[in-house]
C-alpha cells in the first residue's frame, strides 16, 4: 500500500514510529501532572494503527500522568513482543536487576517529562549518575520533555555521563526566537555530540508558524542519523482534528528526499530502538 510517507514500494519496509501511548480511563494519576488519559487505548489498538498505515513497528513512551507505574507498557511488551519497544519512567534508585528484567521485555530507554515543573532533578547528583551508567550499560537512551531554554542544565549530565540522549518532541523549541534561542542552540550543541537524538513528533505542541527551519537547523548539527520520526499518538490533550495521515506527511514536507525519510523511519530508528 502506498502510505502518506510517499516512499516507494522499496523503501517502504522496517517504519517505526518511535513515540505513542497506552492509555486508561480511571486509573490512579500523579498530583503533579499537566494532563490525564481521554480515552482508553489497547495494545491491540496500536498494532493494528501501524498495521493499517504500513508501519511495521512502534515504540511506547510511558505517559507521565502515571507516574512510575509502568504497568499498561509493560503488558503491551508482553502481548507484542515483536512489533513494539518501550521506554519507562523511573526513581533514580531503581535496581540493576529490575532493568534487566525489562529489558528482556523490551524496554530500551528511561523518559523524564519535565515540562512545567517547577523543580528540576539534579542528574549530577550521585543516584542520577547511577542510574546513567546502568541505562549506558545496557545501551538504553535518556529521553528528555523539556522546554528549550531549560535543556542545557538537564542535558549536560546526562551527556558527561556517556549516556545516549534522546530529545522529544523537536527539542521542544517554545523561546520566542525559535532556532535563535539560546535554549535552542543547547539543543544543536547536544546534537553535535554524536550522542543524542531527536524526535520529530509532536509540532502541534509547538508555537512556531512551521518547523522547517528547525528540522534544518537540526539536520546541521546531527545530520539526517540523528532524527527519529514519531506520532506521539493518541495525541494527548491535543486530539481534536488531527489524523494519523496528517502526523505522517508533516515528515514529507520537512524532509522531501525519501531516501531521508526512509533512514529515519527505518535504519535510524530500528537501531536506537533495538528493532530487527
Amino acid at each position: 500500500m502506498k502510505t502518506a510517507f510517499e516512499l516507494p514500494d522499496e523503501l517502504a519496509t522496517g517504519l517505526v514510529d518511535a513515540h505513542a501511548h497506552i492509555t486508561q480511563r480511571g486509573g490512579p494519576l500523579i498530583a503533579e501532572r499537566h494532563s490525564r488519559p481521554e480515552i482508553d487505548v489497547s495494545a491491540t489498538d496500536y498494532v493494528n494503527l501501524l498495521h493499517e498505515h504500513g508501519l511495521q513497528y512502534g515504540v511506547l513512551t510511558a505517559p507521565s500522568f502515571y507516574g512510575t507505574d509502568n504497568t499498561l507498557l509493560l503488558a503491551a511488551l508482553r502481548e507484542y513482543p515483536q512489533a513494539l519497544r518501550g521506554v519507562v519512567n523511573v526513581d533514580p534508585g531503581v535496581a540493576a536487576g529490575q532493568l534487566a528484567e525489562w529489558d528482556a521485555m523490551g524496554v530500551v530507554g528511561v523518559r523524564f517529562n519535565m515540562i512545567r515543573r517547577e523543580q528540576l532533578p539534579d542528574f549530577s547528583a550521585p543516584a542520577y549518575q547511577d542510574l546513567f551508567e546502568k541505562i549506558k550499560a545496557l545501551d538504553w537512551h535518556v529521553e528528555v520533555y523539556i522546554e528549550s531554554h531549560r535543556f542545557p542544565r538537564v542535558a549536560a549530565p546526562i551527556l558527561e555521563s556517556g549516556a545516549m540522549l534522546v530529545i522529544d518532541h523537536f527539542g521542544y523549541p517554545v523561546e520566542p526566537e525559535g532556532v535563535d534561542g539560546a535554549g535552542f542552540r543547547g539543543v544543536l550543541a547536544a546534537l553535535r555530540t554524536g550522542r543524542a537524538s531527536v524526535k520529530l513528533s509532536a509540532p502541534y505542541r509547538i508555537p512556531l508558524p512551521s518547523l522547517v527551519p528547525v528540522v534544518q537547523a537540526i539536520r546541521e548539527a546531527g545530520g539526517v542519523e540523528s532524527m527519529v520520526w514519531a506520532s506521539d499518538w493518541p495525541w494527548v490533550s491535543f486530539s481534536d482534528g488531527l489524523t494519523y495521515e496528517g502526523c505522517m506527511a508533516g515528515l514529507v514536507q520537512w524532509l522531501p528526499d525519501p531516501r531521508d525519510r526512509h533512514q529515519v523511519l527505518s535504519g535510524n530508528a530500528r537501531r536506537l530502538f533495538h528493532f530487527p
